[in-house]
């Protein structure tokens, strides 16, 4: 099983990535998934939120080549966030928008909202 960390259910999304494996042992929403869309599918079915691909239409974030975050909408909040795998070394995985990413068991898949 992989987790998944996400704004909506994890207040505590203050990190630095060297800390993800200690933070967030076990206290994600716990999902087989194959890859990241259905990871992605998975969480927005248990908090109703919408996560996809952001389009560079925010002129204060820009946009990358290529492309990377993702807006992020729920109930609590509307965000653009950044999508990390974080693998059970403690290394970690910047996915861009690679929706076919591969995912395997005990990797932690963090929606870390943008810090600036």
């Amino acid at each position: 099983m992989i987790q998944i960390i996400g704004p909506d259910n994890d207040e505590k999304l203050q990190y630095l990535f060297r800390d993800y494996p200690k933070l967030y042992d076990g206290q994600g929403f716990h999902i087989d998934a194959d890859n990241v869309m259905d990871a992605i599918r998975a969480y927005s079915a248990e908090y109703g939120v919408e996560v996809y691909p952001y389009d560079g239409s925010i002129e204060e974030i820009g946009f990358f080549d290529p492309p990377k975050y993702f807006f992020y909408h729920s109930k609590k909040r509307q965000t653009v966030v950044d999508i990390h795998i974080v693998k059970p070394d403690g290394s970690f995985v910047c996915i861009k928008q690679d929706l076919d990413y591969p995912l395997e068991v005990d990797d932690i898949l963090v929606f870390g909202e943008l810090e600036c």
